[in-house]
């Protein structure tokens, strides 16, 4: 039998493995003191709380019951509400607020967080800054794109009569946007942006290539590395991470998307060579065998990588463009010109109500590209645009 824990047991979770979450006040004072500190503030503007639903998430994991696991979770906000009011009395910050990935799930999803629920059980207290509204929990923030609609589509508020943003519309809450160009699709990311059509030889060329990239490693395993003086740790990571050939043999078209190639080349790929290679350098510039070796497996695996980056390259591009067909379908002509990721904003930021839509900024490419984008005029109705899309 499961034992029922009360909240103050639980002040924080084990989401997942290395990962914990708190919205405890002593956790909410800490974390306040660190970022003013780091930012050089005496006051933040706006101060969320992150994803409170992992709580619920866990507790369905843990079997607890839904309507215990509900009340405990709900007043573990208001507990933090109540301390972030004391924050905004000392003036370290002025208002408060909440992001959370299922404030756009349907109403009946278990661990959803509903902000009709939230809303009523905060104490009023009008602030004089803005048109009404109740203490100073006054953002909230969720996901939303072209395929992850739920924001303004999922009727999940007032008993199935308003979307989230609408509800947030008529409370004077600030909205925010997150992920406006990662969607989520099918267990798939699909990022909005325009990508180029680029060539590669025939699948058939390629699956060649990939399989004589494994015979490569192999004949070096069998052969060269045999005779290299190595530690045994060092020897076992030369054998296991140069494997490219074997890990893609028969498998490298099986891929998602291209951000699952990108991610899998520059987060596992790349870095696992690159430890191999620096591991056999000292050996290579003593011994021409070996260096011929590696210089020959280092040239077939950058032809092996160019081609398979362009293969998914134009699949991304041909999907871009079918997303392109679709918006220019139910968008005026005048928007025709922008790109993708140009419209997939504009749509959003068009929607009354939505305070500002955040996007990542990691390049200079991105900055000019949301720039150029804001200087088209917002889309008129575009909520009827938005139905079309659902369709």
């Amino acid at each position: 039998m499961r034992i029922s824990k009360s909240e103050d047991e639980i002040e924080a979770v084990k989401y997942a493995k290395g990962l914990w979450h708190s919205i405890h006040p002593d956790f909410l004072e800490d974390q306040i003191t660190r970022s003013l500190e780091r930012l050089g503030l005496e006051t933040i503007d706006v101060y969320l709380l992150h994803n409170p639903e992992y709580y619920m998430q866990w507790a369905i994991r843990d079997r607890m019951p839904e309507d215990e696991a509900r009340e405990i979770y709900e007043a573990r906000i208001q507990k933090a509400f109540a301390y972030l009011e004391t924050e905004v009395e000392r003036g370290r910050i002025k208002w408060y607020g909440i992001s959370s990935n299922t404030f756009v799930k349907p109403e009946d999803a278990v661990d959803r967080t509903s902000l009709e629920r939230i809303w009523s059980s905060t104490t009023p207290q009008p602030p004089p800054s803005k048109g009404g509204g109740i203490s100073h929990f006054g953002v909230v923030q969720f996901p939303m794109n072209l395929y992850e609609r739920g924001g303004l589509l999922e009727k999940n508020q007032e008993k199935s009569t308003k979307s989230v943003v609408e509800f947030a519309r008529e409370k004077d809450l600030g909205v925010l946007i997150n992920r406006p160009l990662n969607a989520f699709s099918n267990n798939m990311l699909i990022r909005l942006a325009d990508y180029p059509d680029r060539e590669f030889p025939p699948v058939q060329e390629i699956t060649d290539l990939v399989h004589d990239l494994k015979l490569q490693e192999e004949e070096f395993k069998n052969g060269p590395l045999k005779d290299i003086s190595l530690n045994s740790q060092a020897y076992d990571a030369v054998r296991k991470l140069l494997a490219l050939g074997e890990a893609l043999d028969g498998k490298w078209d099986r891929l998602a998307s291209f951000d699952e190639w990108r991610d899998l080349l520059y987060t596992v790929i790349k870095p696992r060579l690159q430890y191999a290679f620096d591991l056999l350098r000292d050996t290579a510039k003593t011994n021409p065998e070996v260096f011929a070796s590696l210089q020959d497996y280092a040239e077939s695996i950058d032809v092996v990588m160019e081609h398979i980056t362009n293969f998914y390259t134009t699949k991304a591009f041909e999907r871009s463009q079918a997303i392109h067909n679709k918006l220019d379908d139910v968008l005026p002509d005048e928007y025709s010109g922008l790109s993708l990721s140009q419209k997939a904003i504009l749509i959003l930021r068009s929607i009354e109500g939505v305070s500002s839509v955040l996007v990542g900024m990691r390049s200079d490419e991105y900055v000019e590209d949301v720039v150029h984008g804001l200087q088209a005029k917002k889309v008129e109705g575009v909520e009827k645009v938005w139905e079309r899309l659902a369709v």
